[in-house]
C-alpha cells in the first residue's frame, strides 16, 4: 500500500495556542483536499515551546487542553500526529505543581490514538537539559514515570497503532532529543524498532545552531539504517525565547530511508509542506522532490541572524 505523508512545517508561534489552532486546522485541511493519510506536525506546534514560566499558569494549561480537543475533532479521514502538553490532574512534579508532560497526540476520525498505560498521549523519553534547554524543570519524562510506576522503559515505548484503509500499522512516535539519544543510557530509536516499529516519526522543536544539520544528518541517518526502516524528521520554523537568548528554528524537515540515505527535506526557514509517499510493502520513501541544499557555514550563520532579527523587529 502506498500511503501519502504529509510534514507540517508551521511557522510556530510561542506561548499563544489560540493563533497556532487557527494555523494546525488550515494545514488539517489543505492537507485533507491533497488527500493526504498522514500529517505530521512539530513538537510542541500548539503551546510553543520556549515558553519559560508560562508553562506555570493553569489557565494556559486550559487553553493548551481546548484547542487540542478541537484540533482531535478536526481530524476525518485523516490521522493527525502533533505535539502539545499534557498535564495530569492529580499528580504532581517534584516542585509541587501539576504534573506535565512534552507530549505527542495522534488523532483520527475525532478520536485519539494510543498512549502509554492507558493515557492518550506519547511521552517524551528524553528531556534535554543544558544549554537553551529547562526541560526537566517544567516536565516529567517517561524514564521518570515508569520508575514511579515500576514499569520498564524499553516496554513502555510501543509503537503507535493505526489502522488506514483497512490495512494496521505501527509507527514509532518520538519527540526531538528521543532522537539524539546517541549518549543515553536508552536508545529510542533503536527500541521503538525493536517493539515492531515500521516507520519513525520524531516531532521537533529543535533550533538552529550551528552545524546542527550536518551532525544531524549523519546521526539519524545511522539511527535509520541500524533500525532498517524509515525515519522522518518534523521541524518548526520561527523564533523563540528562552528568557536569555532569541532562537531562530530553521525546519530542514527530512526523511531517510532504512539504508540511511536521505531522500527528501525541506528547505530552511520556510513555512512549508513537505509531501512524500511511504510503500508499506516495500517500506521505503518514495520523494517527491531532492533534499534541500544546505549553505554552507557563513551563509547559514547570515541567514539565521537575518531571520531572527527580521522576526524579532
Amino acid at each position: 500500500m502506498k500511503l501519502k505523508i504529509i510534514c507540517g512545517q508551521l511557522e510556530i508561534t510561542p506561548g499563544r495556542p489560540d493563533v497556532n489552532y487557527k494555523k494546525i486546522i488550515d494545514a488539517i485541511e489543505k492537507a485533507r483536499s491533497l488527500e493526504a493519510d498522514i500529517l505530521l506536525l512539530p513538537e510542541m506546534a500548539l503551546p510553543g515551546y520556549l515558553i519559560g514560566d508560562i508553562w506555570e499558569q493553569q489557565t494556559f494549561l486550559d487553553d493548551c487542553a481546548y484547542y487540542a480537543e478541537k484540533i482531535v475533532a478536526a481530524t476525518e479521514n485523516i490521522c493527525v500526529i502533533f505535539g502539545s502538553v499534557a498535564s495530569e490532574p492529580g499528580k504532581l512534579n517534584e516542585d509541587g505543581r501539576v504534573r506535565k508532560y512534552n507530549a505527542a497526540f495522534a488523532c483520527q476520525n475525532g478520536k485519539l490514538l494510543g498512549g502509554y498505560q492507558g493515557r492518550s498521549f506519547f511521552i517524551k523519553t528524553s528531556l534535554p537539559n543544558y544549554r537553551e534547554f529547562d526541560d526537566c524543570r517544567h516536565f516529567y519524562s517517561l524514564q521518570k514515570l515508569c520508575a514511579e510506576e515500576g514499569a520498564s522503559v524499553s516496554e513502555a515505548l510501543q509503537p503507535l497503532e493505526i489502522v488506514i484503509r483497512g490495512t494496521s500499522l505501527r509507527i514509532g512516535v518520538m519527540l526531538c532529543e528521543d532522537g539524539w539519544t546517541e549518549n543515553y543510557h536508552l536508545n529510542v530509536p533503536q527500541t521503538l524498532a525493536a517493539n515492531g516499529a515500521q516507520l519513525l516519526c520524531n516531532l521537533s522543536c529543535s533550533p538552529y545552531t550551528l552545524g546542527k544539520n550536518r551532525k544531524r544528518n549523519r546521526l539519524f541517518s545511522a539511527q535509520a539504517r541500524t533500525a532498517g526502516i524509515p525515519l522522518i524528521y518534523c521541524n518548526n520554523v520561527g523564533i523563540q525565547n528562552n528568557g536569555k537568548n532569541i532562537f531562530t528554528y530553521d525546519g530542514c524537515t527530512s526523511a531517510y530511508n532504512g539504508d540511511g540515505s536521505l531522500v527528501t527535506s525541506a528547505p530552511m526557514y520556510a513555512d512549508t509542506f513537505l509531501e512524500f509517499t511511504w510503500d508499506t510493502k516495500v517500506n521505503r520513501i518514495i520523494p517527491t522532490c531532492p533534499p534541500a541544499e544546505l549553505p554552507q557555514e557563513p551563509e547559514s550563520v547570515y541567514r539565521a541572524l537575518r531571520y531572527g532579527t527580521a522576526k524579532f523587529l
